[in-house]
């Protein structure tokens, strides 16, 4: 991580922080960034010297099990193992959603004593979940009742949140027919799997007229992959492969999340609340791997069909798509990725785009 960015421990969690802007007369905005799988708070350092001239302050938080936070205990770690393991029912089914809850609790703990701590000004605050970090985003909004309660200390500083080239798992959506993961790929060993999965999930793909028809396995050819411009350094300051791995906590919430249904049961609170006014913006690179433009196909349809129907109270949705750019645009392309996270105008006409 760049020297000026300082590391602390905000309850369980390791967060990197740029501070306040130099010259900033408390009207900046705090961006804060919960990760994704592997790629950890490292993967943003190029935000970090773009920060401050962007008045902004930046705040990377390190999910446990990664480097710095506090690992799971062991009776966590077997309460995750037994709900991936666990036959569909529904003990399993909340069991797997208190463990979501826990971990969620967390979270928010981290944030409201950290926006109390630096007393956060109003509204100012951008809070992104990266890839598989948008699961935590999106339990924040399904728990959001008993979370926040009747204490405004955290909700009257947020400006909004940001789902980040979301996998379709994630957002609780099943996969398509035909779909291509190196990790599901039955001819490759563990080893090579992983080393292939960085390079098909970090490059550009052209997805053609539908992104219910995407391209699963070929990136195009005058477009490298991202991990080929990353140096063996950089990896070792950003990568940390243990949860996304065989028996990994990253691996077991997934397996148990489809398995049982939870992102599924969390999307369908969060995009259809009973009473919240907070801004839920997906953003995503329309060149990156299949499962990001089919998940967020995947929203725009339902939120088009429940429009329609007008049966439901839906969120205040907003939509920033990133032409040309693949799921990792915070490196290839920081200025463009850390700018339109921050601007306040969405796509005009989101469900055309």
């Amino acid at each position: 991580m760049p020297n000026h960015c300082t590391q602390r421990r905000v309850g369980m969690f390791a967060i990197h922080d740029t501070g306040v802007p130099v010259g900033s007369n408390h009207d900046y905005k705090t961006l804060i960034i919960i990760h994704g799988s592997v790629w950890h708070a490292g993967a943003f350092g190029k935000f970090v010297p773009l920060a401050e001239k962007n008045n902004t302050r930046l705040v990377l938080i390190d999910r446990r099990d990664y480097p710095g936070s506090t690992p799971l205990t062991d009776k966590e770690r077997a309460m995750l193992t037994a709900a991936a393991e666990a036959e569909p029912a529904p003990e399993a089914t909340e069991n797997i959603k208190e463990y979501m809850k826990e971990r969620t609790k967390e979270i928010f703990d981290c944030l409201y004593d950290f926006v109390k701590e630096e007393d956060i000004p109003d509204k100012s605050l951008i809070l992104v979940g990266a890839s598989l970090g948008a699961a935590w985003l999106i339990s924040l909004l399904a728990n959001g009742r008993s979370l926040f309660g009747t204490d405004e200390t955290l909700l009257r500083r947020v400006r909004r949140l940001v789902v980040y080239n979301p996998s379709y798992h994630a957002l609780g959506y099943a996969a398509p027919a035909s779909s291509y993961s190196p990790r599901d790929d039955p001819s490759l060993t563990q080893g090579e799997a992983d080393m292939r999965f960085q390079e098909w999930v970090s490059g550009y793909y052209s997805h053609g007229d539908s992104p219910f028809k995407p391209e699963f396995r070929n990136p195009l050819a005058d477009s490298l992959p991202t991990i080929a411009n990353v140096s063996p350094d950089e990896i070792s300051a950003a990568m940390h492969a243990p949860p996304a791995s065989v028996g990994g906590s990253d691996a077991l919430l997934v397996k148990a999340g489809i398995k049982h249904g939870l992102f599924a049961a969390l999307r369908d609170v969060a995009l259809y609340p009973k009473a919240c006014t907070i801004e839920l913006r997906f953003m995503w690179g329309d060149h990156a791997v299949w499962e990001v433009p089919f998940g967020i196909a995947s929203v725009r349809e339902e939120l088009a069909e429940a429009h329609k129907a007008a049966t439901r109270r839906i969120r205040n949705i907003t939509y920033m798509r990133l032409e040309g750019a693949n799921a990792c645009t915070h490196w290839d392309d920081p200025e463009r990725a850390l700018k339109a996270l921050l601007t306040d105008a969405p796509d005009a006409n989101p469900l055309q785009a």
